[in-house]
Order: C-alpha cells, then sequence, then structure tokens
C-alpha cells in the first residue's frame, strides 16, 4: 500500500504536466476531458475482470494478471519522448526544495489558485473521505444486498458523462461552471444523512459525480494553461500534497465520528 501510494504521488503530478507537451493548446481540454473519462471506464472494466478472473482462477492469478498490466504501462511510458522544458537542474536535496520553494511562490502569485486548492482540502477532508467509508455501510444497511454496486456505477456513469459533456461545453466563465459543478458532490454527504429511496440516491450519485467530472476536466485545463511547461510538475506537485493531505486523517476519523455523533439513518447512534 505505502509503495502504491509513493508510486501515485510520483506518476500523477508528471502525468498532468506532460499532457500539454503531447497535446496542443487548443485540443488541451478535450484531452483531459478523454483522460478523465477513459480513466474511469477502465476502473469499471478493471473491476469486472478482476472479478471474473477471481472467480474463474484465483485471486493470486488475477493479482499476477494485475502486476503484469503496471509493466505495460511503464511499458508505454518508457516509449514516451517528452521535449525538454528549461534548462539543465542541478539534482540533491538543495535543487529540490529550490524548485519546491518556486511551485509554492508560483501558486501564491495566482491567488484563484491557492484558494481552490485550499478548498479541495477541506472537501476531500469533510466530504469525499468520509462517504468513501461510509457509503458501503450505509447501501448494505439501509437497501441491502447488491445497492452498493448500484450507487458506484452511478458515479462511474455520472464521472464519464461528466467529463464528456466538459469537452463540449463552451462556456465563457469555465471556473464559475466546474464550481457550480463540485458543489453538487454535496448530494452524497445530504442521501447519507437522510433516508431515500435507492433510485433517489443513485440519480444524486450521478448528479454529484456528473458536476465532479466537469469540475476535474475545467480545473485541469485552467491549471495547465495557467503556468510554463517549467513549473507544471512543480505546481501539480503542490496541488496533489495539498488536496490530499488530510485525506488519511479524514479516512481514519469517519467511522469513530460516525460513531460519536450517530447515523441515525443507518442505526449508528
Amino acid at each position: 500500500a505505502v509503495a502504491s501510494g509513493v508510486g501515485t504521488a510520483l506518476f500523477q503530478p508528471a502525468h498532468r504536466a506532460a499532457i500539454p507537451q503531447l497535446v496542443a493548446e487548443p485540443l488541451g481540454k478535450q484531452a483531459n476531458a478523454l483522460e478523465s473519462a477513459t480513466n474511469q471506464i477502465g476502473l469499471a472494466v478493471g473491476a469486472a475482470l478482476g472479478g471474473a478472473l477471481v472467480a474463474g482462477q484465483s485471486a493470486r492469478f488475477a493479482l499476477l494478471i494485475d502486476a503484469a498490466t503496471f509493466l505495460v504501462s511503464l511499458g508505454t511510458l518508457v516509449l514516451i519522448r517528452l521535449p525538454r522544458v528549461g534548462g539543465e537542474s542541478p539534482g540533491g536535496l538543495a535543487a529540490t526544495l529550490h524548485e519546491a520553494r518556486e511551485g509554492i511562490r508560483a501558486v501564491l502569485a495566482k491567488p484563484w489558485v491557492g484558494v481552490t486548492i485550499l478548498q479541495g482540502t477541506v472537501q476531500v477532508a469533510f466530504a469525499f473521505a468520509p462517504s468513501w467509508v461510509l457509503l458501503p455501510i450505509v447501501a448494505q444497511d439501509r437497501y441491502g444486498e447488491g445497492a452498493y454496486g448500484w450507487l458506484v456505477t452511478a458515479q462511474f456513469v455520472g464521472m464519464v458523462s461528466g467529463s464528456t459533456l466538459a469537452a463540449r461545453l463552451r462556456v465563457r466563465r469555465e471556473g464559475l461552471v466546474a464550481m457550480h459543478g463540485i458543489a453538487a458532490s454535496a448530494l452524497t454527504g445530504l442521501c447519507l444523512a437522510v433516508p431515500v429511496a435507492l433510485p433517489v440516491f443513485a440519480l444524486a450519485q450521478f448528479i454529484a459525480w456528473l458536476g465532479v467530472g466537469v469540475f476535474v476536466v475545467f480545473w485541469v485545463t485552467a491549471l495547465q494553461r495557467a503556468y510554463p511547461p517549467e513549473l507544471q510538475g512543480r505546481v501539480w506537485s503542490l496541488e496533489q500534497v495539498t488536496t490530499f493531505a488530510l485525506e488519511p486523517v479524514a479516512l481514519a476519523a469517519a467511522p469513530a465520528v460516525a460513531l460519536a455523533v450517530g447515523i441515525p439513518a443507518i442505526g449508528i447512534t
């Protein structure tokens, strides 16, 4: 788990920073939308194939296939040749700290970036992380077998739909549309707290994650447009660290808070 987390932390900023170097600016938003949608489709297809492999073969066999897919992915990354940006930078801890300070200065120079990143920190800690923990509990206790699968499917369809919609939207104030989109994610928390019928919850999940899909595409595109290529990796690294800094704490605290505060809808008091 630690190795997977470290790998993700290294990969995501580099991945976000590489897209503008691979795709011309007029197609940047469409490329981000395609990347977001295909990620969700890959997760869904992968989960289905994983389940089939476990059922038909064994968990060990499924994990070996999973490991092989990482090797294939690594091979495709090795074949990519990105243009060099900036000059040669020295190695070592001092150079790393200098680049980190450059990233912080770049973010602070654009207040809208810093405010949005801090907003993301709050949302991950107090909205998304608790819902990831509590959603399967609520689904099982309130609706029974199979309900969680329906809610996750609604989430997947919503995210793909939102990413596709964002690629086609032509609006003057993309930031305003993005912030309205992420606000829809409050529907998940509302349905966790208030007993509603399963179809209503599934619809809320679809709308919430449609909004998340729109936000992600507009947000990623805005940051890629806002900074030159030599600062992209540093800004995205800071964005990842800050946005998800409190996620482990929130994931660990959510069950304890639920037990202390109580969720009457699922009988936790």
